[in-house]
């Protein structure tokens, strides 16, 4: 067991709406890796063996992704790549465009970064669609999208690309699937019930072999606390 793997996953998802999170569960694990409780999990890295198969880390796979995660997962790029002011997403009405003020904390949000709000016009829920240039130079595209109960999902891709990241809400609380992707395969897979982390956590190489499985023995507040984005 290693302490301290380093892993650079971005977690975009938090508690209490629409949220970008400055550390990742892996970075979050690290830095409390002391924590008492953490007896509570077995946790293994670097593991040496094949990664087996009921954990291809794809999309198709459905032992890590229900049907409809499947359709969803698929969906989200097609269906936000193109929004814009005029063009709004199925079902829903552009109501206002923020230029957020730029920030240390988030350099990823620039005064070139527009953020479009839309309203759905057959439920309660709206819609935050972000645009910005991430590190990489690239465009990068952000939907956050929520029901006034707090449930929902963010989920992050860059066209022509499929998604990036995924995270899914209940009552404002991360519940639900978490996962990062590398073009068309996953990075890092688990999920969360009411802002705990429980069961499987995955994290794969590049190669698609299996870097890291942990087993939750019980919830875990694996995030902890966070950062609220302007």
């Amino acid at each position: 067991m290693s302490k301290n793997v380093g892993l650079p996953l971005v977690c975009m998802g938090m508690e209490g709406g629409s949220h970008f999170e400055h550390s990742s569960p892996m970075s979050s694990w690290a830095a409390r890796s002391q924590d008492s409780s953490k007896s509570n999990m077995s946790f293994v890295v670097n593991t040496s063996a094949p990664c087996p198969p009921k954990y291809t880390n794809i999309i198709s796979n459905t032992n890590l992704f229900s049907l409809a995660e499947q359709k969803l997962l698929t969906e989200i790029p097609l269906e936000y790549k193109n929004v814009t002011t005029n063009s709004a997403p199925l079902d829903s009405v552009f109501i206002g465009l923020e230029r957020p003020k730029p920030s240390p904390s988030y350099p990823w949000l620039t005064s070139d970064s527009e953020i479009l709000h839309f309203r759905y016009t057959n439920s309660d829920a709206q819609l935050k669609v972000l645009f910005f240039n991430e590190a990489a130079k690239q465009d990068g595209i952000v939907v956050i999208y929520r029901t006034k109960s707090g449930d929902g999902y963010d989920a992050a891709f860059t066209p022509p690309n499929g998604i990036s990241r995924f995270r899914q809400f209940k009552r404002g609380r991360l519940d639900g699937l978490w996962a990062d992707f590398e073009g068309d395969h996953c990075a890092a897979w688990l999920h969360f019930v009411n802002g705990n982390a429980v069961g499987k956590w995955l994290v794969w190489n590049k190669m698609g072999s299996l870097y890291m499985e942990a087993d939750f023995k019980e919830s875990y507040d694996l995030i902890g606390p966070v950062n609220v984005a302007p």
